[in-house]
């Protein structure tokens, strides 16, 4: 860590909530904010300008930029820097992607202040801070389904054909029809579309560019 505070840039799309934590994180004797912004596109920038030893980001921000798209990047420039991906929406995808580009962290934007701190410190410290679970205990109608079932799900919510989704999980397309016949046994629809407009309805799944 360079300096005696942390050195943090801040990305969120929302104008209130990012000077709200950049108000918090300002207010601790061991952190600073060195640049903020609202979309994850200008993150490089705002680390090439600012050397900052630690990246709060936002999965969604201005445009549809994608912070895990981003993080991965910046990963890729600098492995030894550290990156908190945070969200306030419930899509049971982002912490899978969110691991698999290598962040440090991951966090709900509704726990406390107090918590969020200690998220940063922690990851300055070698700790890391991920969600229990990658798929939240309920989906609709009490709904719980593997990891696999959800990947197809999001195929599904993506308008990919049955081809498309076997080719990317490297399954065949009898395999994908088998899985989603299980979900649609497991739900009560009859439709595997409709069971995608509400996942997306309910913000279980949430598309991004």
């Amino acid at each position: 860590m360079s300096g005696e505070k942390i050195r943090i840039v801040l990305i969120e799309d929302q104008a209130i909530v990012r000077e709200s934590l950049a108000h918090l994180l300002n207010a601790q004797e061991d952190m600073t904010v060195v640049g903020q912004d609202g979309s994850a596109a200008n993150a490089a920038a705002l680390c090439a300008a600012h050397a900052p030893d630690l990246v709060l980001m936002d999965v969604v921000t201005d445009g549809g930029e994608s912070g895990i798209a981003a993080a991965a990047g910046l990963k890729e420039d600098d492995s030894d820097l550290c990156i908190i991906l945070m969200t306030s929406m419930p899509d049971i995808t982002f912490v899978d992607e969110a691991r698999q580009v290598g962040v440090d962290s991951f966090i709900y934007k509704n726990m406390g202040s107090e918590m969020l701190c200690a998220a940063i410190r922690g990851v300055m410290n070698g700790y890391h801070t991920f969600p229990a679970s990658t798929v939240p205990p309920e989906l609709p109608d009490g709904l719980s389904l593997t990891e696999r079932e959800v990947q197809v799900l999001r195929g599904v919510c993506e308008a990919k054909s049955r081809k498309e989704i076997a080719d990317e999980m490297y399954l065949s397309e009898g395999t994908v029809k088998n899985i989603i016949t299980t979900i649609l046994n497991k739900t009560g629809y009859e439709s595997i579309t409709k069971l995608a407009i509400v996942v997306l309805s309910k913000g279980y799944i949430t598309l991004m560019k």
